[in-house]
C-alpha cells in the first residue's frame, strides 16, 4: 500500500481538481468546491523522533498560515514507509491542543461532515484513502489563521546487509513554496542497546545548523534547527550498532493494568556465506505505452543511468521496453554482464528504440520475463518502471505474481512509478515477491530515491526461512516467513504473559544453495518494559495485517472485520474500517493521550487466533475494571446445534487481558469433529460471543 519510502511522504490528490502535492505540503479548497487548490504556507516544523534499535516513532508537528481571502478546507494526504502505521492525530484550536478518538469510520465521517455543515467544533479526520496512504481533513481554516497539527507514525528502519540502518524525513520544499520557514527543529534521539558506530547526515558539513550531542556510546542526539530557510532536500541519517553481526536485541512493553506484555526483537545473524562475488540477475522492464513521453521519458533515462551506475560486474542485465508489443535488449533471451561496455550500449539502445506509443499490458511482459536465462543461483530483480495501470492484460495481484515464479525461484520486482496516483496493484505484487515500491513525484531528488529503493539490492536472498520460538510466548509475527530478502537482519513481533528466559533459533537456506544455515540465541523477555507503546502497538499491526489479507484474500467475513476494528480501538492504529476524530467537543474521557491506550473499555472477546484451526486455538478476552453486577466469567463452547460441550472457564478473573486455548476436546477429553462452534463468554448481564471453524 504505498511510494515505500523509509519517511514520511505527504501526497495529495485531487482527482476533480487534477492536482497532485509533493511532500510535506498542506494544500486546501473552498468548501463544496472541487477547484481551485491553494497552498497553505507551512511556517514550523517542529518533529521528535526515537528511535530503539530498529524501531522509529516520528512525531510530525508542522504549522501552516492561510494567506488567501477565503475560509478553506484543509487537506493533507501522507504516504508511510512500508510497514509503518499511524497512531497519532492531535490539533490545535486557540491555543488548546485537541486529542482524537477512533471511532468507526463510518461514523467518524458523519461526526465530521455534521460538525462541517454545523460550523462547529473546528473539526479533523484522519482516515485511510489506500495502502499505506492517509488523508487528514481540516475546516474551517479562515483567512489569516494558522492551523497547528501533529501526527505521529512507526515503523520498521530498512537495514542494509552490512548492518547500516536508515532513517528519513522529509523537509524538501522546492517546486511548493518559495517563502523560507520561519523555524525548523527537528529532534532525533538513538537509544540503541549497543554501542552506535558510523552515524552520519547528509547535514554533518553545516555545523550551523546541525548539533550532535553523545549522551552515551548507545545514545545520541540530533538536533536540526534554523529560522528563516527553504530546505531544498530531506534530512538522511544512516548509522550501525558496534558487534552487530550475530547479535540480538529485544524491546519489550506491558499494556497498562494488565499482566500480558508485547516484545520486539532484532536479530542480525551471522552474514551468510555464499560468496565473496554475490550474483544478481536485473530485469529491467519500461513501460513503453503513448503516455510515457515529456517529463516521464526524461525521468526513464535519468532512473535507467542512475541504476545502471549502481550494478557491479558480477550482475547480470537485460532490458524489456512494453507498450503491446515487446523490444529486447540484448534482442534474445540472454542476459549481458554490466561491465562499462554493456551500460554503454544499453544507454544507446534506450537513446535509439525508447520512442513510447501504444498500450500498457503488464502481463505481456512478466510472461516474457520467465523465458529469460536467469541463473539459478543468482538473486533476480526486475525493475518494472511505469506511469499507470495495464489497459491489456491481466490486472490481479497474485495472478500476475505466478509469472516471476522462475522454476523454483522468484524474481523480486521493484516497480518504480512516474506521476502514478493508484498503486495497489504494484504494491501488492511488490509485497508477493519481497520487492520494494518507490513512487517518484516533481519536487524529488530522484537519486535519493532511487537510492533508498536499491538500498537493498546488495541482500542475498533465502527461501524456506523459519524463526522458532520458545514456550510462553504466543501470536508470533512472522512464525514462517518462505522469502527473506534480508537475512542479516531478521525481526519478529510476538505476546507473553510471564518472562520467558530461553531460545529461539532462525534457521534458512540462500537461494541457489541446498546447505540450511542454522543459528540459536537467547531469547530474555523481561519483567521490566521500555514506555514505548510502540512495541504493542507494533504486534497488533502485524495481526491487523494478517487480518486484512484474510479478508482479501479468503473470505468477507463481519467477524474479521470486527476484530480489526477492536484492535484499531484498542491500540489507537488507523485501518481502512476506522478513523481518527479530533474536534473542539471531544469526551476528554474518551480522548487518547500521547502513548495510552484508551481506558474506558468494554468486555471484550477476541476473534481466535488461529481460526480455522487444528487442533489448538487461542482465545482472548478483556475484563474491564468496572464491575457489572455478578463478576464471574463464565466461557463455554456450542457446537453448531446449540449442545455445550465444552466449559473452559467458570470463575473470577482479575481486570485485563487474558487468554485460554481450546483444544478442540469436549469435557469428557474426546477430539471433537470438523465443524462450527461457538464460543460463549458471559459475565454478568453481559454476554459475547464469536464463530470458530474446527477444520481437519
Amino acid at each position: 500500500m504505498k511510494m515505500i519510502r523509509s519517511v514520511l511522504i505527504l501526497l495529495t490528490l485531487f482527482l476533480a481538481a487534477g492536482a497532485t502535492a509533493e511532500a510535506g505540503k498542506l494544500f486546501a479548497r473552498e468548501l463544496g468546491t472541487a477547484s481551485p487548490i491553494y497552498n497553505l504556507v507551512q511556517q514550523e516544523v517542529r518533529s521528535h523522533v526515537i528511535i530503539r534499535n530498529r524501531l522509529a516513532v516520528t512525531h510530525v508537528d508542522e504549522t501552516f498560515r492561510n494567506d488567501h481571502p477565503y475560509e478553506l478546507e484543509g487537506f493533507y494526504v501522507f504516504e508511510l514507509p512500508d510497514g509503518a502505521r499511524a497512531d497519532g492525530l492531535w490539533m490545535w484550536v486557540d491555543g488548546e491542543r485537541i486529542r482524537f478518538v477512533v471511532k468507526r469510520l463510518e461514523e467518524a465521517k458523519q461526526i465530521y461532515d455534521s460538525l462541517k455543515q454545523e460550523g462547529v467544533g473546528d473539526p479533523a479526520i484522519l482516515e485511510t484513502m489506500s495502502a499505506n496512504r492517509f488523508q487528514l481533513r481540516i475546516f474551517p481554516i479562515r483567512p489569516g489563521e494558522e492551523r497547528r497539527i501533529e501526527i505521529e507514525y512507526f515503523h520498521e528502519l530498512p537495514v542494509n546487509r552490512d548492518g547500516t540502518l536508515r532513517y528519513t524525513y522529509p523537509l524538501n520544499m522546492s517546486g511548493y513554496q518559495s517563502a523560507p520557514l520561519q523555524r525548523i527543529a527537528l529532534r532525533v534521539e538513538l537509544a540503541m542497546d549497543a554501542p552506535i558506530t558510523s552515524s552520519k547526515t547528509n547535514f554533518d558539513d553545516r555545523p550551523t545548523m546541525l548539533s550532535r550531542t553523545d549522551v552515551s556510546d548507545r545514545r545520541q542526539l540530533l538536533d536540526l534547527e534554523h529560522e528563516n530557510l527553504l530546505i531544498e532536500e530531506d534530512f538522511a541519517l544512516t548509522f550501525a550498532l558496534e558487534g552487530w553481526s550475530d547479535s540480538l536485541f529485544v524491546l519489550t512493553h506491558t499494556e497498562t493494568g494488565t499482566s500480558d506484555s508485547s516484545f520486539f526483537m532484532l536479530w542480525f545473524p551471522d552474514t551468510i556465506d555464499v560468496s565473496q562475488d554475490v550474483k544478481t540477475d536485473f530485469i529491467f522492464a519500461i513501460d513503453a505505452s503513448g503516455s510515457m513521453t515529456g517529463l516521464r521519458q526524461g525521468m526513464v533515462m535519468t532512473a535507467m543511468a542512475n541504476i545502471m551506475a549502481r550494478l557491479l560486474p558480477s550482475d547480470r542485465c537485460h532490458i524489456l521496453l512494453f507498450n503491446g508489443d515487446i523490444l529486447h535488449f540484448p534482442s534474445d533471451t540472454g542476459m549481458i554482464f554490466a561491465n562499462i561496455t554493456a551500460r554503454m550500449t544499453a544507454s544507446t539502445f534506450l537513446q535509439l528504440k525508447y520512442t513510447p506509443r501504444g498500450i500498457t499490458d503488464y502481463e505481456a511482459v512478466l510472461k516474457a520475463i520467465g523465458r529469460l536465462a536467469l541463473r539459478p543461483e543468482a538473486n533476480k530483480r526486475c525493475i518494472f518502471i511505469t506511469d499507470g495501470l495495464p489497459n491489456r492484460g491481466a490486472t490481479d495481484a497474485g495472478e500476475l505474481a505466478t509469472h516471476l515464479r522462475v522454476g523454483t525461484h522468484t524474481v523480486c520486482f521493484y516497480p518504480i512509478t512516474i506521476f502514478t496516483e493508484r498503486l495497489e496493484l504494484l504494491h501488492d505484487l511488490a509485497g508477493m515477491t519481497g520487492g520494494r515500491l518507490c513512487a517518484l513525484e516533481q519536487g524529488m531528488d530522484f537519486d535519493d530515491a532511487l537510492r533508498r529503493t536499491t538500498f537493498s539490492f546488495e541482500n542475498t536472498l533465502v527461501q524456506d526461512a523459519l524463526l522458532e520460538y520458545p514456550a510462553g510466548v504466543a501470536d508470533i509475527f512472522p512464525a514462517t516467513s518462505l522469502l527473506v530478502t534480508n537475512p542479516a537482519a531478521m525481526t519478529g513481533t510476538g505476546r507473553f504473559l510471564s518472562p520467558v528466559r530461553d531460545s529461539c533459533t532462525f534457521s534458512y537456506r540462500p537461494q541457489g544453495f541446498s546447505v540450511r544455515h542454522r543459528a540459536t540465541r537467547p531469547l530474555l523477555l523481561r519483567e521490566d518494559t521500555t514506555e514505548l507503546v510502540q512495541v504493542a502497538r507494533l504486534w497488533a499491526s502485524k495481526r491487523i495485517d494478517q487480518l486484512l489479507a484474510r479478508l482479501r484474500d479468503v473470505e468477507d467475513s463481519t467477524e474479521i472485520r470486527e476484530a480489526v476494528i477492536r484492535l484499531s480501538e484498542k491500540y489507537n492504529l488507523l485501518t481502512p474500517f476506522t478513523a481518527f476524530i479530533a474536534h473542539r467537543e471531544v469526551d476528554p474521557g474518551d480522548a487518547n493521550a500521547v502513548g495510552e491506550i484508551a481506558a474506558a473499555r468494554d468486555l471484550e472477546l477476541e476473534q481466535n487466533y488461529p481460526n480455522p484451526f487444528n487442533p489448538a486455538t487461542t482465545i482472548r478476552f478483556f475484563i474491564p475494571s468496572r464491575s457489572s453486577g455478578d463478576s464471574r466469567v463464565r466461557i463455554c463452547i456450542y457446537d453448531a446445534l446449540g449442545r455445550l460441550v465444552r466449559t473452559l472457564a467458570d470463575r473470577d478473573y482479575a481486570p485485563g487481558t487474558h487468554s485460554l486455548v481450546w483444544d478442540g476436546r469436549d469435557d469428557a477429553g474426546i477430539a471433537l469433529p470438523s465443524g462450527t462452534y461457538f464460543c460463549v463468554l458471559t459475565r454478568g448481564g453481559l454476554q459475547r460471543s464469536i464463530t470458530m471453524t474446527l477444520l481437519k
